[in-house]
């Protein structure tokens, strides 16, 4: 009789994600945050996410803006048929920032989102409480 070993894997999340309800088509937002947060947004390669268990692709829009310390990758929630984060299904767009962010700099970027009229509503959240948080790893 073998004896098995389970590998728990715990996954590090090193940056912060900001979700955004927002009616504006992916491009229309880019430009509304380029212009209020003073960033540089621009379309990459889609993101696509295989589900092996159903044999389905699924690609969620893109956006990155690289400054000196500071990545900012904006991703849609909504694909085609699936949802990038789907216990989020009210949520239209997540905000990934990765490196260095103080409190005082995201109090501030929480504001202007919420200065931005179409952006209806934007909240923190925790990566670690997510079940579809693998989605988010790129």
């Amino acid at each position: 009789m073998l004896n098995k070993k389970l590998l728990k894997l715990e996954i590090e999340f090193d940056f912060v994600l900001v979700a955004l309800a927002c009616s504006l088509k992916d491009y229309r937002l880019c430009y509304l945050l380029n212009k209020n947060l003073r960033i540089n947004l621009r379309k990459i390669t889609d993101i696509e996410i295989v589900n092996r268990k159903f044999s389905t692709h699924s690609f969620y829009s893109h956006f990155v803006s690289v400054e000196e310390h500071l990545e900012i990758n904006l991703l849609s929630n909504r694909g085609i048929d699936h949802f990038l984060i789907p216990e989020m299904k009210q949520l239209d767009y997540f905000m990934i920032i990765k490196g260095f962010i103080d409190d005082e700099d995201l109090t501030d970027l929480l504001k202007n989102l919420t200065r931005i009229a179409e952006v209806s509503y934007t909240t923190l959240v925790d990566p670690h409480k997510l079940k579809s948080k693998n989605n988010l790893i790129f």
